[in-house]
């Protein structure tokens, strides 16, 4: 039996920046825009294909705690096609 994988899930920290969370978000639209790995789309419950919204790929904690070195954020990635995985 062979075991595939799907999407990537990548978790992180970022950290204080002039663009605060928003730096995230603009990584993952560059990887929207630029990237042939990756697969951002759906098919809907109709068949329709349909664009995976933001806040179906990205989790981000806005605001971290004070002394806190970074925030954590997760983006899962889904690929183009699937790949086996050992």
């Amino acid at each position: 039996m062979t075991t595939t994988a799907n999407a990537i899930r990548v978790k992180g920290f970022w950290r204080g920046s002039p663009k605060g969370p928003n730096i995230v978000s603009e990584l993952l639209k560059n990887l929207k825009d630029k990237s042939t790995k990756f697969n951002f789309k759906s098919k809907d419950a109709k068949g329709k294909e349909v664009i995976l919204a933001d806040d179906k790929i990205l989790v981000i904690t806005v605001a971290g705690a004070a002394g806190e070195l970074g925030v954590p954020f997760e983006i899962t990635l889904p690929l183009a096609r699937e790949v086996s995985i050992k």
